[in-house]
């Protein structure tokens, strides 16, 4: 936010005849110290000012009209400006080119592919499946001896044939 001319000239007066370092303005008035001396120097307000393209919208319609598939490069030189300065005003414009390939994949390599994830999968779940149930295996036989039961569940749960009690 700017302050208001008349304030910055009132600050400036005061200062001039209290003989006040600029710290000390800046502390009384509440503005930062910077803006003081920036006021000391010239008290003016500096305005910003709007960003300038240096390319011609109408010029790059045209040019995008004229060569739909020039690579941006190509726009820039032809322009006279940078690649960045063409992209930005292509993105202003909302060009886009989102490139259709006339080679689709065929659908029986996707089916293919798909069966044998499918497959890959199955295998996977029946290895993991086996592997627990050996892991139950051998932490249940190594529990017969305090639970003799153990086994004859295990051996139901699994599919072997009962054991023969000892």
């Amino acid at each position: 936010m700017t302050y208001s001319l008349d304030m910055r000239q009132k600050i400036l007066k005061i200062r001039r005849e209290e003989c006040l370092s600029m710290a000390n303005v800046a502390k009384c008035f509440g503005v930062g110290v910077a803006s003081v001396m920036r006021w000391s120097n010239n008290i003016e307000c500096i305005k910003k000012r709007k960003r300038s393209t240096k390319i011609d919208i109408e010029a790059l319609k045209q040019d995008v009209e004229e060569y739909p598939d020039a690579y941006q490069y190509e726009r820039a030189t032809r322009l006279g400006v940078g690649e960045h300065c063409v992209w930005y005003a292509l993105k202003l414009l909302n060009v886009t080119y989102k490139k259709l390939y006339s080679i689709q994949r065929q659908p029986q390599k996707n089916a293919l592919f798909s069966a044998k994830r499918k497959i890959n999968t199955r295998k996977r779940t029946a290895h993991w499946c086996l592997l627990t149930k050996v892991a139950l295996l051998m932490t249940c036989r190594a529990l017969t001896d305090t639970l003799p039961k153990a086994t004859a569940v295990l051996a139901l749960m699994i599919g072997e044939p009962k054991a023969a009690p000892m």
